[in-house]
């Protein structure tokens, strides 16, 4: 079980940078 948590920890990790790159660019870009 611990490595599945360790696979939702990451996943809402990566989720979140994602968005956040997204949310950048958009301010960025226009």
């Amino acid at each position: 079980m611990e490595g599945a948590d360790r696979f939702m920890f990451y996943a809402v990790l990566a989720t979140l940078s994602l968005i956040l790159v997204g949310l950048a660019v958009a301010l960025l870009g226009g």
